[in-house]
């Protein structure tokens, strides 16, 4: 069962708690939301339970809204911190309880509770009431009462926060088990970092009653966009060191502390930054000497962990396999790997890699003083303003400040290219007609329909300065709109398509325009890149759930951009999701609605930066 927050705002009087999220969990997830105390966690679980009736937005189970649904329509098993058994039921009573209430008859309520009771193992605990139950065995009663009434949903509120240290570790692995097993989508809300990594799919960091990043715990362990994410995820925690940009080079004032930054990072000298540095990644190993003193060491069994004061005051942290040659108080020389550290501004915003275009517009020939990246690109035009693949809407988009226009190409019945998404005319013009099957003056003759020549949208492109970003639907297009740029000299286009082999075609034809291949969730970029011999990585992510930003990963670009690629991103209509990706070090961005990317004020001082 999805679970969809769409625009969930949820206030206390005059208090806002929670503001616009949107937040999806996938049919069989188990996502976490992590976060300090009075983040907005439990609101939004009690939310989604129905304790809390939200103050905007919607909250969908699948395709059924739920939002003004009480919680005994929602069918929701929630397992709370304190567990909330009746004291003077048996364990038997109270996992059957809720069957009871339903009015289901005693012989099937006992079949449903020895079989759930199985699931959970605590079948020779059936007579016992909670008094005489530990705190393992009151947590396993309690799931087992959340999951009789077979829920579409599990929600979990600190479940494991009155255990012991070593009942949570088994009590983590066992419903990380149950879920698996039952198939059930489930939430869990826990401000330990131990719990999120473990026990889930993803995990939503919430800071201030916002979500802050999401993803899979290895990405957000691996790639934090904020010093907050990295000192939140970690144990021992992240140390960080506050510098500034000298030559190049991380350093401390007053200390011999040098760290040699990547070009990519490009602070400008003087600039305030926080570098991240994880207890494993200071080590006798590394490759960025630092000296320091050992202040502390702590045995952990088959590890040790070492505070060492560096010179001028700043601490990291090292953890390494135990040794017993190094000693409270001695001297040391340990490194740091550059590999492993993370650069943020003074406000803690993860410095991605800046990238320099200049290499690739000299390349093919695009106007180096266009614009300012990343370029708005409209998607079929300005088609949230006009008809879609029309003259009017390229028009309009370049009116509205787009750089380039996304457009798509078909091909008539006697081989003349035309600009539309669709073969067939039925969802745009209302008419069951198929291009491929007229004449280019066939087409042209019916009424109502407004469908261009590639060379009448190329024609107007060069008119108004607008590069032609161009999607290739129906084979053969590829070579004949090449064929047409050449013959013009429109140096300011791309081609490309989700077909691998049409891109490869023109690859293998050595194509002086750059390629683009365009990338479906769930595909790896990188294989598709390698396929089709593009320049181009094209990322059609804007269906990958609330916040598709988060998958383009320093890991993702670092990658493309080693390979020697660029990246354009999927057409994105949503303000926040843009205020995010406009921050990428990305080629392009498509929308509907290029005046969301290019306001008046910023068209009016745009300024090239490719350099």
């Amino acid at each position: 069962m999805r679970i969809l927050l769409d625009n969930f705002s949820k206030s206390f009087g005059s208090t806002k708690v929670i503001e616009n999220m949107r937040l999806e969990v996938g049919s069989g997830e188990m996502l976490a939301l992590l976060g300090p105390s009075g983040c907005g966690k439990s609101t939004t679980l009690f939310s989604v339970c129905g304790i809390h009736r939200p103050s905007g937005g919607r909250i969908l189970f699948g395709d059924r809204d739920v939002t003004d649904l009480p919680s005994q329509a929602r069918n929701v098993g929630v397992v709370f911190q304190s567990y909330a058994l009746y004291p003077h039921m048996t364990v038997t009573e109270n996992i059957g309880f809720p069957l009871k209430v339903k009015g289901m008859p005693a012989a099937e309520i006992r079949k449903e509770v020895d079989r759930i009771a199985a699931l959970v193992q605590i079948g020779n605990l059936m007579g016992r009431r909670p008094a005489e139950l530990s705190g393992g065995q009151q947590q396993r009663v309690a799931l087992a009462r959340a999951l009789i009434r077979k829920p579409d949903v599990l929600l979990l509120d600190e479940p494991l926060a009155n255990l012991d240290a070593k009942l949570r570790l088994e009590m983590r692995s066992e419903i990380r088990r149950l879920q698996r097993e039952t198939g059930i989508t489930a939430i869990l809300v826990t401000h330990d970092q131990v719990e999120a990594m473990s026990m889930c799919d993803r995990i939503a960091i919430m800071k201030e009653g916002e979500i802050v990043q999401i993803a899979t715990p290895a990405e957000m362990y691996n790639d934090p966009k904020t010093a907050f994410v990295a000192g939140f995820l970690g144990n021992p925690p992240i140390t960080f060191l506050r510098g500034v940009v000298d030559n190049g080079a991380f350093t401390i004032p007053q200390s011999e502390i040098r760290v040699p930054l990547p070009d990519t990072v490009g602070a400008a000298e003087g600039t305030k930054l926080m570098l991240g540095v994880r207890p494993e990644h200071f080590t006798p190993a590394g490759d960025i000497t630092v000296p320091g003193k050992i202040t502390f060491a702590e045995t952990q069994g088959r590890e040790n962990l070492y505070d060492v004061a560096l010179a001028g005051g700043p601490l990291l942290r090292s953890i390494q396999p135990v040794r017993s040659d190094v000693h409270v108080g001695d001297d040391v020389r340990w490194a740091i790997d550059s590999r492993g550290i993370f650069v943020f501004d003074e406000n803690g915003r993860r410095l991605l890699m800046p990238r320099d275009f200049s290499a690739f517009f000299q390349r093919y020939g695009w106007p180096s003083g266009k614009g300012r990246l990343p370029f708005c690109i409209g998607h079929r035009g300005a088609s949230g303003h006009e008809r879609e693949n029309t003259l009017a809407a390229f028009r309009r988009a370049a009116e509205l400040g787009a750089e380039m226009w996304e457009l798509d190409t078909q091909l008539t019945k006697d081989g003349v290219v035309v600009v539309s998404h669709d073969d067939h005319l039925e969802r745009v013009f209302g008419i069951d007609r198929r291009i491929s099957e007229m004449t280019a003056a066939e087409l042209g003759a019916l009424d109502g329909v407004d469908v261009p020549s590639f060379s009448q949208v190329a024609a107007l492109g060069r008119e108004t300065g607008t590069g032609l970003y161009v999607e290739l639907k129906a084979p053969g297009t590829g070579m004949r709109c090449w064929r047409h740029l050449v013959e013009m000299n429109q140096r300011f286009a791309c081609l490309g398509s989700f077909d691998t082999a049409q891109v490869r075609e023109l690859s293998d034809a050595a194509c002086d325009f750059p390629l683009s291949v365009l990338i479906r969730v769930g595909h790896d970029p990188h294989a598709l890149g390698d396929e089709a011999g593009a320049d181009i990585l094209h990322l059609c992510w804007e269906r990958a759930g609330e916040r598709p930003q988060d998958l383009v990963t320093d890991a993702l670009m670092r990658r493309a951009f080693e390979a020697g690629r660029e990246i354009v991103l999927w057409h994105e209509e949503r303000r926040a999701i843009l205020d995010d990706i406009m921050k990428l070090p990305v080629l392009g961005i498509c929308t509907d609605l290029p005046d969301l990317m290019r306001p008046p004020a910023v068209k009016e001082n745009a300024v090239g930066r490719q350099g």
